[in-house]
């Protein structure tokens, strides 16, 4: 299985250094090809199932939510959306970088690590408690974590769990005047909605160097700073901005209507 594997990869390398004189990017299939070799498509699955099918204990606002995100927030859009953009921006010689990084052990090892924690029921407080209890044993990683988060946040785009958990306080603000018989603007809920939802920096990074001492663990320091690197590279930043920028275009879109639903969902209900 690994030899076939092996071939395939080296197939893709030699069909993307035969592509540069036909074409300025390597297009939307071969852009999705290298998307798949990292299993961006499982990740992408798992922020549609966390997004429309959630785990609240209170069931009228898990039914609430569900109905509203009906439709919305779809795997094979985002997909689609960060295929195109990056084969428009992805030139051949970083393409065929990518598909060497991703397709070789190394690679590999990084993406089976990530996949772990694109399963239903991972417990991000969980991972982040693990990977404190690791670096107390290991506090000589710390500083490989932290050139990893720094690469990261490179082309960090939209944090998407702040804009989801802002869009579900507008729904319950909204709905609450509105079961009140009072009407306030959409703008000034919005902003109350977002109240205390500041990013404190600091503590990001250190949740974040925590959590990928866990996801990392088996990668040596050599695999964590490797990784880096390719974040750093022009490959890298091309490869993550079409990532984010996907996610972004379809999730923000969709959040404007999913949380107008919730209101209106919730409004007729007793919470």
């Amino acid at each position: 299985m690994r030899r076939f594997h092996l071939a395939v990869t080296a197939a893709l390398v030699w069909a993307f250094t035969t592509m540069a004189a036909f074409a300025q990017g390597v297009g939307s299939d071969a852009a999705r090809a290298i998307l798949n070799l990292n299993a961006h498509d499982v990740a992408v699955e798992d922020a549609e199932r966390w997004l429309t099918t959630p785990e609240f204990d209170d069931r009228v606002f898990r039914i609430a939510w569900i109905s509203a995100a009906s439709g919305l927030f779809q795997a094979e859009e985002v997909m689609e959306i960060t295929s195109s953009i990056l084969g428009d921006t992805l030139a051949e010689p970083a393409a065929a970088e990518l598909l060497q990084f991703f397709g070789d052990d190394l690679g590999q090892q990084l993406t089976l690590a990530e996949k772990a924690t694109q399963v239903e029921g991972y417990d991000n407080e969980a991972a982040v408690a693990r990977g404190a209890r690791i670096l107390a044993v290991e506090p000589q990683r710390r500083e490989k974590f932290d050139r990893l988060h720094t690469a990261f946040q490179l082309n960090a785009g939209a944090d998407i769990s702040r804009e989801v958990t802002a869009s579900a306080r507008f729904a319950v603000i909204k709905s609450q005047l509105a079961q009140r018989g009072e009407v306030s603007d959409d703008a000034v809920i919005l902003a109350l909605a977002y109240q205390g939802l500041e990013i404190d920096e600091a503590r990001d990074r250190e949740e974040s160097i925590m959590r990928y001492a866990y996801t990392y663990r088996d990668v040596t320091d050599e695999g964590v700073l490797a990784y880096a690197d390719m974040l750093e590279s022009d490959a890298g930043q091309a490869f993550y901005t079409a990532i984010n920028a996907g996610y972004e275009r379809v999730i923000i879109r969709d959040l404007m209507l999913f949380r107008d639903r919730l209101a209106r969902n919730l409004s007729a209900q007793e919470l």
